[in-house]
């Protein structure tokens, strides 16, 4: 009798230490724009690695940018920036062009292991804000989380009059 109760405890134990929080992890690669800055009005895409560990069943819902005090940036702080999410296999890097060839829609996304997130930008003079943030959101087992990740091409968005270290798109 005394061994089946252990039993039981033990397993319990076990099954509890075992299963995972709804929460997850992402990890994404910096990639540097330039010093120059971005030039004012041109369409851009920031294209880098987005990798995710957590719960098989975890879709996206929203990515954004942020200031410190977790309130959105848009237009009308000079930077337009819209997510996207493409496969792992789509080249990485900052490009200078109109179109970036298949990307997904970020609501409703499944996340995977790996994936790119692909930032489509355009920016008006904007000087660099290190306080900047990228938020993602996403749901699992019915509940909503957010994180707060620092990632360096949002921090380093600024424009310039003139950019040099990016290939016209051809």
């Amino acid at each position: 009798m005394r061994l089946a109760v252990l039993f039981f405890i033990v397993s319990g134990v076990l099954i509890a230490g075992c299963q995972h929080t709804k929460e997850g992890t992402f990890a994404i690669d910096q990639i540097s724009i330039s010093d120059e800055g971005l030039t004012n009005g041109q369409n851009y895409y920031v294209v880098a690695p987005l990798q995710w560990d957590g719960p098989a069943r975890a879709e996206l819902t929203n990515i954004g940018i942020v200031n410190e005090a977790g309130e959105p940036i848009n237009a009308s702080e000079g930077i337009e920036a819209s997510f996207y999410v493409g496969a792992d296999t789509k080249q990485t890097g900052v490009f200078r062009r109109e179109e970036i060839g298949e990307k997904q829609q970020v609501e409703g996304y499944e996340l995977t292991e790996e994936q790119t997130l692909i930032m489509q930008v355009k920016v008006t003079n904007t000087t660099e804000g290190e306080n900047r943030k990228l938020s993602l959101t996403y749901s699992s087992g019915g509940e909503e989380y957010e994180k707060l990740l620092e990632w360096e091409p949002i921090s380093d968005l600024n424009s310039s009059a003139m950019m040099n270290s990016l290939p016209p798109s051809t």
